[in-house]
């Protein structure tokens, strides 16, 4: 090296040498303090940055923000563990607040279902006042009782009744029995309105469903009727077959004045269709809705496995 800057040939004195050696040690020692010193502040950036996270986690409602990645070292393993984390809090959350959203939604169904046997039962109530028709007063309360007994059974699948990971057991049951049953329950109130009811299924269907929430929709379904339809003078209940293309189906025909299905399902107050729509795919049921000045149709498809 003393050759090469001075540009002249002198035979090699270790002595001559120390000082180089020295010096080179000098920089390499503070080469490696300054190499250090950076990976070391880098260090702490990131073991602050990961305890600025986890405080925010531990104090604020708000999620923070994900913390960068680079590399496969230890830290970066460290942060992406954390970010994982994140992701799962994140998942939590929504999940927590699509179920507050749900409860508020059942609570409204609920306090709508709850209704129709309370005003059932008010009637009957009337009746047994007055004297009148006392065992089959008696009678319709109890089956309301049990109605009401049975939906709140039902809270917990009701309240998760929008989530897919929600299977409703199914099995098969007498369409045409539970139909009577709830034309039992409305016959008051079609007399009070001046409707007659036709009820042409006068034979078996049997159907996969589940009963109390076949029960609802038809409960809706009627009192959207006495809602909506009070002007008809009459209501047709038809079985049609399935014939290859089309799926069976139970028909409900209104005369009434009709409505507007798509604002109707805009109206918060209007939870009767909700219910109809919510309930429907769950229990293995496809509602469609026809609707003029004319009257209403609707008509409920069993979906064939």
């Amino acid at each position: 090296m003393s050759n090469f800057f001075s540009k002249e040939y002198s035979r090699f004195n270790s002595g001559d040498a120390y000082p180089y050696i020295i010096i080179l040690f000098l920089c390499i020692v503070f080469l490696y303090g300054y190499l250090s010193s950076k990976v070391i502040d880098k260090l702490t950036d990131d073991i602050n940055n990961i305890r600025d996270v986890i405080d925010n986690i531990y104090s604020n409602s708000e999620i923070p923000v994900k913390l960068p990645v680079k590399g496969e070292d230890e830290i970066s393993k460290l942060s992406l563990a954390i970010n994982r984390l994140l992701d799962r809090l994140i998942y939590n959350q929504l999940k927590i607040a699509q179920q507050e959203k749900l409860r508020k939604e059942y609570m409204n169904q609920l306090s709508h279902d709850i209704r129709t046997p309370l005003s059932v039962i008010k009637t009957q109530l009337y009746y047994i006042e007055n004297e009148r028709n006392l065992t089959q007063a008696i009678q319709k309360i109890n089956y309301n009782i049990n109605y009401l007994t049975k939906l709140i059974d039902h809270m917990y699948d009701e309240t998760f009744i929008k989530q897919e990971d929600v299977d409703i057991p199914l099995i098969e049951e007498n369409i045409q029995e539970i139909i009577l049953e709830s034309l039992k329950k409305w016959n008051y109130l079609f007399k009070k309105e001046n409707i007659t009811i036709y009820n042409n299924i006068n034979h078996l269907i049997v159907w996969k469903i589940d009963k109390l929430w076949f029960e609802r929709i038809l409960d809706n379904i009627f009192q959207n009727i006495i809602n909506h339809a009070s002007d008809s003078d009459k209501i047709i209940i038809n079985y049609v077959p399935s014939n290859g293309e089309v799926h069976e189906c139970i028909s409900i025909i209104d005369f009434g004045s009709g409505f507007d299905f798509e604002q109707e399902m805009r109206k918060n107050e209007n939870t009767g269709l909700k219910i109809i729509n919510n309930v429907s795919e769950k229990i293995g049921i496809t509602v469609t809705y026809t609707s003029s000045n004319k009257g209403t149709q609707i008509q409920m498809f069993r979906k064939l496995s």
